[in-house]
């Protein structure tokens, strides 16, 4: 499949590459591998430090030589030019080395938490200092590094949880709008489209061949696209409306380059020339510019501009919504984790709860009058957890059964567990004033028949009668003969 920067086994110059990797400003497509559209490049110009800039080209390379995506190691490549910004602060002129003391790194440390970066910034920054600090001790790329130079887990920051930016559906009415979407040009609006239905990463989308659907054993139409982020090929099934978006597309492409296009999304600007991806900047650009367009306001009234990478949590979360199991909404949205799915389904769950909690402050017992409900008290989540048992299998409720329902204020009985395919009545045990036998459990098998085939004598207690127990004989003897102490 093609894709942007993809590698041509045999086509690069070994010569060139190595000359290449011995600049300070590296291209994916000059080395031979993927990269999104518009971050094809890794600079080190940025990293002062000669002995830093070096090691830390060595360091890329071993990544991307280990499998590494172009975009993790260019991360990496910015959390060192973040060191060496810190060392020339507090080290002016040749600072070597040596400077790589623990100490030091404890008050990088210190410098990141106060100057303003997320605890995913600072995660990361230590992350890769860690990594490269471990790697450089294996192969020497800088033996004059003290060995005492190390991250430590504890000096991690704890990762911020950050909720899904997702647009509510008052926002997504307008921009879904057929009159709103008509006013962008056919590249964007299809694009645009396409992102909204499948939940594309927006530099994914960007960068799609001109045909990247196949159909499955059904003829449904299935997306095949290269995930950057985790640098694998996926197939993801197409909503009617994005099928429609990119065949929409491809006619638009051969009209305005009839000598055809290797890609799904050229832009516009360059019609009379070779066709060239849309670059997410442009995208990012026009959205806004789009939003403004058609005076996009939120539930308040306010003016609002919205990301690309918006419309892929709005439907991660609408999927959530509709009862799609997470590990499906994995797949769809190509996540690395089950980590990175359960931020929708946490926030399904709030919703849900602020729901049940309102639910609950109107109900009302059988002669009407309000029952008491606190969100705050301590029986609260019990009784969310309750709710959502309630809704589960024959396991789950039988937590929730009670040993005397005649025990349970009426307003907290779970009359409809009864009515359930799985709720069966337990017989009780036959009283002595019992005058016939009682009934069988369902699951217990019947008496076995006798040698000459019919039913077993009954008991020498009569009908109804209480057995002493399974192994034992009316007198307390084991039936093998032993007695009872």
């Amino acid at each position: 499949m093609s894709q942007a920067s993809s590698p041509r086994p045999g086509g690069a110059d070994p010569a060139a590459v190595e000359a290449h990797f011995a600049t300070d400003h590296w291209s994916a497509k000059v080395v031979g591998h993927r990269a999104q559209q518009g971050r094809g490049s890794i600079s080190f110009t940025g990293i002062a430090q000669p002995w830093l800039r070096e090691a830390a080209k060595s360091y890329s390379r071993f990544r991307l030589a280990t499998g590494s995506t172009w975009t993790t190691v260019g991360a990496g490549a910015d959390c060192l030019r973040r060191l060496s910004s810190y060392i020339s602060a507090v080290q002016p002129g040749e600072a070597g080395p040596e400077v790589l003391t623990r100490g030091f790194i404890e008050r990088y440390c210190l410098w990141l938490s106060v100057t303003g970066y997320s605890g995913s910034t600072r995660s990361s920054s230590l992350i890769f200092l860690r990594s490269f600090l471990e790697y450089n001790r294996r192969f020497g790329w800088c033996p004059e590094i003290p060995d005492e130079a190390a991250v430590y887990q504890d000096d991690l920051p704890a990762r911020d949880k950050p909720a899904p930016r997702w647009l509510s559906e008052f926002v997504m009415a307008q921009m879904e709008d057929p009159a709103a979407l008509e006013l962008l040009e056919p590249t964007l609006r299809h694009l645009i489209i396409l992102i909204m239905e499948s939940g594309l990463r927006a530099g994914d989308a960007c960068g799609l061949p001109f045909n990247p659907m196949i159909p499955d054993s059904s003829g449904w139409p299935c997306l095949r696209y290269w995930n950057h982020k985790t640098a694998v090929e996926q197939v993801v099934p197409l909503s009617e409306k994005a099928a429609t978006a990119i065949k929409d597309q491809q006619a638009f492409v051969n009209i305005f380059w009839p000598t055809g296009s290797e890609w799904l999304f050229p832009t516009s600007t360059h019609f009379s020339r070779e066709a060239v991806p849309v670059s997410y900047s442009a995208l990012s650009r026009q959205l806004r510019a789009w939003c403004a367009r058609i005076n996009l306001r939120d539930e308040a009234g306010v003016p609002i501009s919205v990301s690309a990478h918006q419309f892929r949590h709005t439907l991660g979360t609408r999927l959530i919504n509709s009862g799609v199991p997470p590990h499906i909404v994995q797949r769809i949205l190509g996540h690395a984790s089950p980590g990175m799915t359960d931020v929708y389904a946490r926030l399904h769950d709030s919703t849900i709860r602020t729901a049940f909690d309102v639910y609950q402050t109107k109900r009302v017992d059988i002669a009407g009058a309000v029952l008491n409900f606190d969100p705050d008290s301590a029986t609260a989540d019990a009784e969310w957890l309750k709710h959502n048992l309630a809704g589960l299998g024959q396991p789950a409720q039988r937590l929730l059964r009670t040993a005397s329902p005649a025990g349970v204020p009426s307003s907290q009985r779970l009359s409809d567990l009864s009515s359930l395919p799985d709720h069966r009545r337990v017989p009780t045990r036959a009283s002595p004033a019992c005058q016939g036998q009682s009934p069988p459990h369902p699951d217990r098998r019947g008496p076995r028949p006798g040698a000459n085939g019919r039913e077993p004598p009954a008991h020498p207690g009569g009908p109804g009668a209480h057995h002493p127990g399974p192994g034992r004989t009316r007198d307390g003897r084991w039936r093998g003969g032993r007695r009872l102490r």
